[in-house]
């Protein structure tokens, strides 16, 4: 069976042959560009990426943080109120 070429190829063949050696296609020239660009965009969501991982983590650990605050603030009046409720029922005992 014979292959077809379309329209683009042959204009691309024709275009080839019209090139002096060591030039390179104006389709081909445009190829390093678009890599570029897609390398520049593929950094640009990566470090955003980073960033927004680095944002998480920062407000992971300050929520803990604050919570790790809270709990000693709370264990701490749990523990005066242990100590208040001892002595008074240590005074009820020397009373009783």
């Amino acid at each position: 069976m014979e292959e077809i070429e379309t329209e683009h190829e042959l204009d691309n063949e024709d275009e080839e042959e019209d090139l002096e050696e060591g030039e390179i296609p104006h389709w081909q020239e445009q190829v390093p560009k678009y890599e570029k660009k897609l390398v520049g965009q593929k950094n640009d969501v990566v470090s955003a990426s980073v960033m927004l991982q680095d944002t998480f983590v920062k407000e992971k650990v300050l929520r803990r943080k604050k919570y790790a605050q809270v709990q000693a603030t709370r264990n701490q009046q749990d523990s005066i109120q242990n100590l208040q409720r001892l002595r008074t029922n240590e005074l009820e005992w020397w009373r009783g």
